[in-house]
């Protein structure tokens, strides 16, 4: 299927057909066996991979948390601003969604794992996301998003894009 108008690049019809031709030019190339010709060409259009596999830094990196895609472990202290607001915000998640929890162990933020989320594709949301994982005393783990979108107030969710109840810090 072709797109019609036209951009400030050319007509779209016409730039689709160019970039066929690129990719024909490119399978005839490897058919023909014109060996690096053909793989450079290739090489030139293949996209960078935008997510991508997760190498873990943490025991809880690059894994699954409640329904939580955990990516990358974050250097976040408390003593930063940024975190601490995250670090209450879940806190306060935590207490809301899980009012009789044990005694917490470790607390460690983490990033979300795009690759799963979007595979391979490159997918963006507006506004900032993560993870805070709670150790309680006996062992169990707890995650707790948080999401900034932008337009509203951060909020800390208890299941990953769950935002029906959702809560947000006081003003």
């Amino acid at each position: 299927m072709s797109l019609r108008g036209s951009t400030a690049f050319g007509d779209v019809t016409a730039i689709d057909r160019r970039l066929g031709l690129v990719r024909l030019v490119a399978i005839v190339l490897a058919i023909a066996g014109v060996g690096m010709g053909a793989r450079l060409v290739v090489q030139v259009f293949a996209a960078p991979d935008p997510n991508p596999a997760c190498v873990a830094n943490d025991s809880d990196a690059c894994t699954s948390i409640d329904g939580y895609p955990i990516g990358l472990r974050l250097d976040c202290p408390a003593a930063v601003d940024s975190c601490a607001a995250e670090l209450r915000l879940t806190r306060l998640g935590l207490d809301t969604f899980a009012p009789n929890h044990l005694d917490v162990q470790r607390v460690a933020v983490f990033d979300v794992d795009f690759r799963r989320v979007c595979g391979g594709v490159l997918c963006t949301f507006s506004g900032g996301m993560g993870v805070v994982v709670f150790d309680f005393s006996d062992g169990t783990k707890r995650a707790i998003g948080y999401e900034c979108p932008g337009i509203a107030p951060c909020r800390a969710t208890k299941g990953w894009h769950d935002f029906g109840d959702a809560v947000a810090l006081p003003t």
